[in-house]
């Protein structure tokens, strides 16, 4: 069962899993919801793929069914996560808490282990081209332009590497004697967020994903953003495997990972680079081709969603058997929980700024794992604001002093705000706790002014107060099998 329908994911692994041979059911809008139990055990598919971005993951009545369908036949349920690393705090975690499944793929390398760290199977899982969509000569009446891009201007909740590459690849082009076009919304606000105007004839309306590859065929240089320096976005195999225009990236890490600098693909780091690298292909037709032409047949060697699928049931099939089977190999030899504090806000949060200030909550300790032992506790605030720095203490209920933080956060600090987070270690205390009610408490020293963010808090952030649940005090346990270690 593939659980989402978006035409962005269901034209990608779907497929691929048919041509290996599987029966994919993605469920109807009828099948979802309460009426998802009688269709899962007349289907009892064997793997649960979700994606957990759009509204399907808000469906909860059928996320209570899938959970219990996936423990008592046993099923695998495979978490694909797709907006790692910026995301995967703030959108990913909460999720992930809520469905609780088998593994997590990630498009991330560098978020492998933070899944591992959580005690579910993860791994690596990027993006891919669907040949039978990102193919040449697709038919389109777009006329021939120089340079083109397809891509939303989402401004602070993108990153810091998305803006600063978009920007790197736009200004210096503006003047120059070529045709550009933009295709995607929020590019009326790039001042905002890039620091200037892009010209209006440039911007044309966000089409849909299908109609894409005639922009790329008609193009003869496309760019591309990158969200992160570790893995690529989902446009940069969508590019290559089209062969249309030669694709020039922001020069990172995992460009050089997956290809080659000047044979698949073009790069580079910086404004005038970019303006002479465009300059040089743009007067080069042959070069142009070549390296289109060197790039496609790469995508289709090796980053196609049939390579993709393939791994994914190469691993998933040993995860399932292990769980089948109920062997401990099967389990974690990690893990690490968050919890919300236990009581109603309104009794929760006793919250003051300057002298004296405080912070009272109260966690819900769990009992340990069977064969764990807790070797990890952190109390997480988030900062919202701080008006005056300062030393913040924490306590426990006998007014015992456990940790103290120097608090001075940037007040400005960029989506997703990881400056403005403040810990405090409470192991000790925790560990005298399992099973029962810890109380923290923090006190800010002098005339420290800092304010904490709860759901009775106002940020001036809007994602903060629309993930607020993403952003609320926590606390960070870590278990282990064997050696201590903190995640």
């Amino acid at each position: 069962m593939f659980f989402e329908d978006h035409e962005f994911y269901r034209y990608g692994l779907p497929r691929a899993l048919e041509r290996l041979g599987h029966e994919v059911w993605i469920p109807t809008p009828e099948e979802r919801g309460s009426a998802i139990a009688y269709h899962l055990y007349r289907r009892r598919p064997e793997l649960v793929l979700s994606m957990g971005w759009t509204a399907w993951a808000t469906d909860t009545d059928a996320w209570t069914i899938i959970q219990r369908y996936c423990r008592d036949q046993p099923a695998l349920h495979v978490y694909w996560s797709t907006e790692d690393p910026i995301h995967t705090e703030v959108w990913v975690v909460p999720y992930i808490q809520r469905v609780n499944p088998d593994a997590v793929m990630t498009i991330s390398p560098t978020a492998v282990g933070f899944f591992r760290d959580f005690g579910f199977y993860s791994d690596e899982l990027p993006f891919a081209a669907i040949p039978e969509i990102h193919r040449p000569n697709t038919l389109s009446a777009q006329r021939p332009i120089d340079v083109a891009l397809v891509a939303t201007l989402y401004g602070e909740t993108s990153g810091n590497l998305r803006n600063i590459a978009l920007a790197s690849r736009l200004r210096p082009l503006i003047g120059m004697p070529w045709t550009v076009g933009i295709w995607g919304s929020g590019w009326e606000d790039a001042r905002r967020h890039l620091g200037f105007t892009v010209p209006p004839q440039w911007i044309h309306p966000a089409i849909p994903f299908c109609t894409v590859p005639g922009i790329y065929n008609a193009s003869r240089v496309v760019l591309c953003p990158q969200n992160d320096p570790n893995h690529l976005t989902s446009r940069t195999f969508e590019v290559l495997g089209t062969g249309g225009g030669v694709l020039l990236s922001w020069r990172t890490p995992a460009v050089r990972r997956f290809f080659v600098e000047g044979q698949h693909l073009l790069a580079s780091g910086s404004a005038q680079e970019t303006l002479r690298v465009v300059q040089h292909y743009l007067a080069n037709e042959r070069a142009r081709q070549l390296i289109s032409n060197a790039g496609r047949q790469e995508v289709l060697k090796r980053h196609t969603y049939d390579h993709r699928a393939a791994f994914l049931m190469n691993r998933v099939a040993t995860r399932l058997q292990e769980k089948r089977q109920h062997r401990d190999s099967a389990r974690p030899v990690a893990i690490r929980q968050v919890l919300q504090p236990a009581v109603q806000w309104s009794d929760a949060f006793k919250v003051a700024s300057g002298t004296g200030g405080s912070l009272r909550l109260a966690f819900d300790m769990p009992k340990a794992p069977e064969g764990f032992k807790l070797c990890g506790a952190t109390l997480e605030c988030f900062a919202d604001s701080v008006g005056k720095p300062g030393i913040v203490l924490c306590l426990d209920a006998s007014d015992t002093v456990l940790d103290a933080t120097y608090v001075n956060v940037v007040n400005s600090s960029p989506y997703p705000y990881r400056e403005n987070w403040c810990r405090w270690n409470v192991v000790e205390a925790a560990r005298r706790r399992i099973g029962a009610l810890l109380e923290l408490l923090l006190v800010h020293t002098d005339d420290v002014v800092v304010n904490w963010f709860t759901p009775l808090s106002r940020s001036s952030r809007a994602i903060v107060q629309y993930r607020m649940e993403a952003f609320t005090p926590r606390l960070a346990l870590w278990w282990s099998k064997g050696s201590e270690r903190l995640g």
